[in-house]
């Protein structure tokens, strides 16, 4: 209720901190009495990292991975923390990458995507690209998975295969005027000049 409240306080945006603070006790009591309770160490940390104390967010989410080591939510939220927290890269790729090596039968796309993601930021075009493929190779028509493997491709001065990837996405995207289908166009022109 805490936590509602200052959700929907009109003291927004930074929130009630009365009501925040109120939150996070309770929260904090509900973890005292039910320590290994997935869910409410989860909800805690993320009561903590919207509040910028990510110390205590990356402590709950650690004791949440440990509860529960295959659900991937402690992962990608922990990960989404230490990026948070003075962009981390490196020790969210780590806990990422954790999740793959304890979880290799799982094929989560959202996992890859961060690590794309955090790769991108890191330009890292090799890296990138094989986690854009592992992402085409679960879901073949997912657009963002091809937009990153063509960026990565094009960093990589593999123009041929970025193109393809381009012509792709414009299938896959049809005749709408999306972002996607807009990346793919600009990219072509970009490639044609090469």
């Amino acid at each position: 209720v805490y936590n509602l409240l200052d959700k929907i306080s009109p003291a927004r945006p930074g929130g009630n901190e009365e009501m925040s603070k109120e939150a996070i006790k309770h929260y904090k009591r509900a973890t005292m009495l039910h320590p290994f309770k997935f869910a409410l160490r989860n909800k805690l940390a993320r009561l903590y990292a919207e509040k910028g104390q990510y110390e205590d967010a990356i402590h709950e989410l650690k004791e949440a991975k440990n509860i529960s080591p295959s659900n991937q939510a402690a992962y990608l939220n922990l990960a989404k923390v230490f990026m948070n927290d003075r962009e981390r890269y490196e020790e969210a790729e780590d806990v990422l990458l954790e999740f793959i090596k304890r979880n290799p039968d799982n094929k989560i796309t959202d996992i890859h995507s961060l690590l794309c993601f955090i790769y991108t930021k890191e330009t890292k075009w090799e890296k990138a690209l094989g986690q854009s493929i592992k992402i085409i190779q679960i879901d073949k028509e997912d657009l963002e998975a091809h937009k990153y493997a063509s960026m990565a491709n094009f960093k990589l001065e593999r123009y041929d295969d970025a193109q393809r990837l381009c012509n792709r996405i414009l299938n896959l995207a049809g005749e709408e005027n999306n972002t996607y289908n807009k990346y793919a166009k600009e990219m072509l022109t970009l490639l044609s000049e090469k």
